[in-house]
Parts: structure tokens; sequence; C-alpha cells
């Protein structure tokens, strides 16, 4: 068994204003964090550090990174619409180390707790191993979900 230093730290901002009164509420939101060592490989195998041979010698730490912003705007009590950016890094020490996301959001609310989103996402996967060159994979998908709160 091999212990190894991690730790996150994670900051979060959220406004809201309705600056159109016709069509609701306006909300700006971001999140940044830093990291080391907390990426768990399921995504990515390399993003874990690696446990050295010799029993003695230190684990080498990798840096993380992640940023997320998000635009939202009702449209009437209805609708909503949304735009949102986000990128991870796994290893901060390497050069054009990331994935970067692009979704354009739509929705209907069909009661104060009920809605339904359809997202366009685009990313732009530049993940890799060390010593590897980036494999730029571009990456659209389509997703729906039906949310339901209860508060």
């Amino acid at each position: 068994m091999k212990n190894y230093d991690r730790y996150a730290v994670n900051v979060g901002a959220r406004f809201g204003k309705t600056l159109v009164p016709v069509l609701g509420e306006t909300r700006l939101l971001g999140e940044l964090m830093f990291g080391k060592n907390m990426d768990t490989g399921v995504v990515y195998p390399f993003g874990v550090p690696v446990i050295p041979v010799a029993f003695g010698d230190d684990v080498a730490g990798l840096g993380e990174r992640a940023l997320y912003l998000r635009a939202e705007q009702d449209l009437t009590r209805w609708g909503i619409a949304g735009f949102r950016f986000d990128t991870y890094s796994a290893d901060v020490s390497q050069a054009n180390d990331a994935r970067d996301t692009y979704t354009f959001m739509l929705g209907a609310r069909f009661s104060k707790n009920l809605r339904l989103i359809n997202e366009l996402a685009y990313a732009i996967d530049n993940m890799h191993a060390k010593g590897d060159a980036p494999p730029s994979q571009h990456v659209l998908q389509y997703s729906a979900w039906l949310q339901g709160s209860f508060y």
C-alpha cells in the first residue's frame, strides 16, 4: 500500500437578476477548481499518479484544473435557454492537455418543479498521457433530460 497527497480547492459564484422583466431571470454561474491527484482514472486511465516501483520513492503528483461557466436566461415562465463552457485537465504540467466543452441548452417548463432540457454539446478532447501527442478528438453529443424538483 502506498499513500500519496490528494487535495482539491473549489470556489464558485452565482449571479441572478431579472434584467428583462418580460423574459424572467438571467443567471450567471461559475466554478474554478485546482487539485492534485484527484482524478480516479475512470475516463482517462493516465490521469492517476504512477506508483513507483521502489516503495521508498515518492509518488509524482498530478496537478489538475477545472473551470465551469454557465449563462441561463428564462424565456417567460415556460422556457429556458443557456450556454455552458467547461474545461478540465488532469495534468496541468503538460501543454494542450484538456477537454473543452461548449454546450447550448434549450428547455421547456411544464410547472415550477418540472422541466425538459435539450442540450447540444461540442467537445475538443486533447487529454493525453505524458509523451503522447494530443489526440484532438472532436465529439458532438445531444442529450435530453427530464428534471423534477421538490423544493
